[in-house]
């Protein structure tokens, strides 16, 4: 039995496969959008390195705390 899981899990995945690269084909990206644009981004760097909080900066884009860190450079 385990022979034969595994050979459907190896069509499986091919299927899988053959299908994300017939979608990257067609001009199709996965994965989630970006919170913030990319002027956005740098508008977050710029209020970072003047001092503002980060809870500050992620009230004024109204995302989490956490995205913000994602996305701007710390000065350590």
């Amino acid at each position: 039995m385990s022979v034969f899981a595994t050979l459907h899990h190896e069509f499986v995945l091919a299927a899988t496969n053959d299908g994300l690269a017939a979608a990257r084909a067609r001009g199709k990206t996965g994965g989630r959008l970006p919170r913030l644009t990319t002027e956005q981004i740098e508008q977050a760097q710029q209020l970072y390195d003047s001092g503002i909080p980060v809870r500050k900066i992620a009230q004024t884009f109204q995302i989490g705390r956490s995205t913000i860190y994602g996305y701007i450079t710390l000065n350590t």
